[in-house]
């Protein structure tokens, strides 16, 4: 965590349903889990540990995850 990054525990209704700790699935990056969530809404930073690929961070509006 940066010093001008804020973690946030979002709840599941404005995370699109995504908790740390979730397993999803990315069309690109395979399956992983989510690390961390930071700011709300669809503009949310999605850290995911990826099996084949590694951490990735992504926007939560053009990740296209799914939940597994």
């Amino acid at each position: 965590q940066t010093s001008g990054e804020r973690r946030y525990v979002p709840d599941e209704e404005s995370s699109g349903g995504l908790k740390v700790g979730m397993m999803v699935r990315h069309p690109q990056f395979g399956v992983g889990r989510v690390e961390s969530i930071t700011m709300p809404g669809p503009n949310a930073r999605i850290r995911i540990q990826f099996r084949d690929v590694g951490a990735k961070t992504l926007i939560q509006s053009f990740a296209r995850l799914e939940p597994i």
